[in-house]
């Protein structure tokens, strides 16, 4: 289902919404999805526990989870290849710029641990997003003329933000968790950040080459590149603003009875 999913969003981007291979992609996926879905809810022992999304508390913090997933892995991907593309840089320059990103998330993730115990995660996921939606909008204002320095303050600001909150985020997520299901939980979190994580690249992917195919060719490469990745640093800003809006919806775990979700669901889908 993830695999067709992710095909199909990619030849979007390469042969458009509308082509054979893009709607067969998505359609495998969407069917293989619910088909996925509506056998774990019958099954005793399911490879993902599913019946745990009946907790409002830990669904709400696994959107925002995602969410989050989305916009890191998307400033992830597109920094390394904006400094090769726009700037020029090779591999090894790429890598050692991104050193001052990689500090600034070892020395937050650190006070993001320390202030979880101290407070609720609702004000490090409202900051957190909120900084790394600013690093993401600042790299959406960076031209191929602008200088290192603002480069290098909009990716600490984005690398910062996801590690004053990651280790929080997931760590609210367990204890949301009715905790007779906590083992089977774990490996439900872990997928789902790999497939949204993979779902970010394919689509950041596709809006990049698609805005690029779009551009007038009488316009200078790199100033296509340029356009091109200031656009989608822009929707990943959005993603970050609307993180940060599912951030003050957060509220304390509510207890959810084992009994509510422990056994299958005899209708399937209908729960």
């Amino acid at each position: 289902a993830f695999a067709a999913l992710i095909y199909g969003v990619h030849q979007g981007g390469d042969a458009g919404w509308d082509s054979m291979q893009t709607i067969i992609g998505l359609a495998v996926g969407v069917v293989a999805l619910l088909l996925f879905i509506l056998v774990e809810l019958r099954s005793s022992e399911p490879l993902l526990e599913l019946r745990v999304f009946r907790s409002w508390s830990f669904t709400s913090a696994m959107l925002i989870l995602w969410l989050t997933a989305v916009t890191f892995y998307g400033n992830f991907f597109l920094i390394p290849v904006y400094l090769q593309q726009v700037k020029g840089f090779n591999a090894f320059d790429t890598g050692l710029l991104m050193i001052p990103q990689a500090i600034a998330c070892i020395v937050l993730m650190q006070i993001g641990g320390r202030l979880f115990d101290r407070m609720s995660v609702k004000p490090l996921v409202i900051i957190g997003t909120a900084l790394l939606g600013l690093g993401a909008f600042l790299l959406s204002r960076v031209s191929s003329g602008s200088g290192m320095g603002m480069l290098i303050v909009a990716m600490t600001l984005a690398g910062s933000g996801h590690a004053l909150y990651g280790m929080s985020l997931n760590a609210f997520v367990m204890k949301s968790a009715p905790q007779a299901l906590i083992n089977r939980v774990t490996s439900l979190n872990n997928a789902s950040q790999q497939v949204m994580g993979s779902f970010a690249v394919a689509a950041f992917s596709t809006l990049l080459t698609a805005r690029v195919s779009a551009s007038s060719r009488a316009i200078p490469q790199v100033e296509i590149w340029a356009d091109a990745f200031s656009f989608t640093y822009l929707v990943v800003t959005a993603v970050s603003i609307v993180g940060v809006v599912m951030g003050l919806l957060i509220r304390k775990p509510t207890a959810l009875t084992d009994e509510a979700i422990d056994q299958p669901d005899a209708r399937g889908l209908d729960s």
